[in-house]
């Protein structure tokens, strides 16, 4: 016989064999977890029927104690609440308020210093006058230059800063 039919002839019988063992070692893990999980399972309903009353008992008793609680204490903190609010929302109110004029003087000069770098307006940076704003497709630049100076400086050029001086 041909070593090399002998050796294929072994080869073949070790993976069979290995097969059935693989096989039956699945079968038992298949059954061994089955098992467990069954256990594992009477365990928690054991588990659950002897803890549930004992649960449904405390939250009865805390719900017992904390409803009269609320009732008497609900009111009292709800008008502390509205006595808060009435005390902080004003403030705030104002506060809010200044801080949007605050921005809206430091925003104009802003706007009116990057808009005309952008738009390609060198006279018309940082000046008071500059409107900037498009209508029906035309930029209106100022109202005394609606298509913009055409000098290099602008005769009527205003600091758009100076109102922060105020």
């Amino acid at each position: 016989m041909d070593p090399w039919s002998t050796l294929s002839d072994f080869l073949h019988a070790l993976t069979d064999e290995a097969e059935k063992t693989l096989d039956q070692l699945s079968e038992g893990a298949v059954e061994a977890s089955e098992a467990f999980y069954q256990a594992s399972e009477a365990v928690a309903e054991a588990v659950d029927q002897a803890i549930a009353p004992t649960l449904d008992q405390v939250s009865d008793q805390v719900t017992t104690w904390w409803d009269p609680l609320e009732a008497a204490i609900a009111p009292e903190l709800n008008r502390a609440a509205e006595a808060l609010e009435e005390q902080v929302i004003p403030p705030l109110d104002a506060m809010i308020s200044e801080i949007e004029q605050w921005y809206d003087t430091v925003a104009v000069p802003l706007d009116q210093t990057l808009n005309p770098l952008m738009q390609n307006y060198p006279p018309c940076v940082g000046c008071r006058h500059y409107h900037g704003q498009t209508y029906g497709g035309n930029l209106l630049v100022c109202g005394m230059y609606p298509y913009g100076p055409e000098a290099e400086r602008c005769p009527d050029w205003q600091s758009a800063w100076s109102d922060l001086r105020k």
